[in-house]
């Protein structure tokens, strides 16, 4: 009898401690199958899975992370407003934060930035404001190249080397390689944390990360020169070894350095107290939350958008499914795109043509009027060269501002659509966005 009582009470200990990996796994696995709705898991989500671990310290007893909880439980919500995979995102690592205590465990400081940084906003804010930068290294490459050549010539983010053309391009810029050094970054810090057990004070966790920015952003300044002196043409091996080599020369090696020497200012690691709980029925309310998002297709909090009172004179018109407005004619085509959320994505015709099989190649803003436009070249093999503007505009103001729009419509303007034109000739879409903005047609 007591044996029989021995193997119950082991097995119960087995089950229970089985169970506590179950939130965990629950909410990871349901959570798998929004984030494949939305394109799945990116290169920083894999980044985030590998090092979050090495951020993780040891709880001293089973605590109760209410405010993981809390926050997980109020990002789920609104998600459920908004469909915004970033904030979901966020509301699933909160959960996994708070079920990692339910294995002895707790998320650090470092824990919850890396989180941050490896949201999929902070990549598409990358991408949106990459341009300035895009311009920014394309005149300094060149500045630095005219020292060694005296035929470089620079047209918006085009180098001419010789007549042979480079184009500074998103990918470029490293947009990969500026995650992976703020995750590197995080990682060598946590390591150090785990060895020495101590911890890196806040003020020296932002100076390790704007290093690593600074860093990297060196480490492309260089590739792009390199490559340009070797006439390494992208797609080749030799142009993707010049950007590996040189991000490990100059961004990860400085780094270890970096990482080494300050060491000294990290403090001592205080035992925190825990709560004590008798249960976790509170874990299996985050799953639950997760499953439900599975049900989530619409914005609630999406502004209205009406197509019906949109008409162009000389042009037939065909509205999409997903509420995009295609105006077109023998000459000209225009895009008109549904406002975007306040705190969401919006509509970015790169990504659209660059499904479409195009390059986008010499972006540059130009000014028509009092207004400001993206302008820049659509590529495609076979095909004649077409030329294209954007900008948002909400029929009362014209911008190319991301906090432009977003502010005015936070302040209770008229929501911003995104607009496109595109003709086989530079002038000729020009002349047609400069129409465009003065008539106010979407008003």
């Amino acid at each position: 009898m007591l044996e029989f009582s021995n193997i119950v009470n082991t097995n119960r200990k087995f089950l229970n401690r089985t169970l506590r990996f179950f939130p965990l796994i629950a909410l990871g696995a349901i959570a798998f199958l929004t984030i494949n709705r939305f394109g799945g898991l990116r290169f920083e989500q894999y980044l985030f899975i590998l090092i979050l671990p090495f951020t993780l310290r040891k709880a001293h007893g089973q605590g109760q992370p209410m405010i993981f909880i809390s926050l997980s439980f109020a990002l789920f919500l609104l998600f459920f407003l908004t469909n915004v995979y970033s904030i979901f995102y966020l509301a699933v690592g909160m959960g996994l934060f708070a079920s990692v205590f339910l294995i002895q465990l707790r998320p650090s400081l470092l824990s919850i930035i890396l989180l941050g940084l490896t949201t999929p906003a902070v990549k598409y804010l990358l991408s949106v404001f990459s341009f300035p930068i895009k311009l920014q290294l394309t005149s300094w490459s060149g500045s630095i190249l005219s020292i060694l050549y005296s035929d470089i010539e620079i047209a918006g983010n085009c180098i001419y080397n010789g007549g042979i053309e480079f184009t500074v391009a998103q990918e470029c810029l490293g947009l990969s390689m500026i995650s992976t050094a703020l995750a590197f970054a995080i990682f060598i810090m946590a390591f150090i944390s785990t060895n020495t057990h101590k911890k890196p004070p806040f003020y020296l966790i932002v100076l390790f990360l704007i290093s690593s920015v600074l860093l990297v952003t060196l480490a492309n300044l260089s590739r792009i020169v390199l490559t340009i002196s070797l006439n390494a043409m992208p797609d080749t091996f030799v142009h993707e070894l010049i950007g590996i080599l040189l991000f490990i020369s100059n961004c990860c090696l400085p780094l270890i350095v970096l990482g080494r020497y300050t060491k000294r200012y990290y403090k001592t690691i205080r035992t925190e107290k825990l709560y004590k709980i008798s249960n976790s029925y509170w874990s299996i309310i985050l799953p639950v939350l997760a499953l439900f998002s599975l049900l989530i297709e619409e914005n609630k909090l999406a502004p209205d958008f009406n197509s019906d009172n949109i008409e162009l004179t000389g042009f037939s018109k065909e509205t999409r499914k997903d509420g995009i407005v295609k105006f077109r004619n023998k000459e000209s085509l225009i895009y008109v795109k549904p406002p975007a959320f306040t705190l969401g994505s919006d509509h970015n015709p790169f990504i659209c043509w660059k499904a479409s099989g195009y390059s986008i190649k010499n972006e540059q803003e130009i000014k028509l009027g009092q207004f400001m436009a993206y302008t820049f070249e659509l590529h495609k093999k076979d095909e004649q060269t077409l030329y294209s503007c954007w900008w948002y505009s909400n029929g009362y103001n014209n911008t190319i501002s991301q906090l432009d729009w977003r502010l005015a419509m936070l302040n209770g303007e008229k929501p911003y659509c995104v607009i496109n034109t595109t003709s086989t000739e530079k002038s000729q879409t020009v002349e047609l966005t400069k129409l465009l903005m003065s008539q106010n047609f979407i008003d």
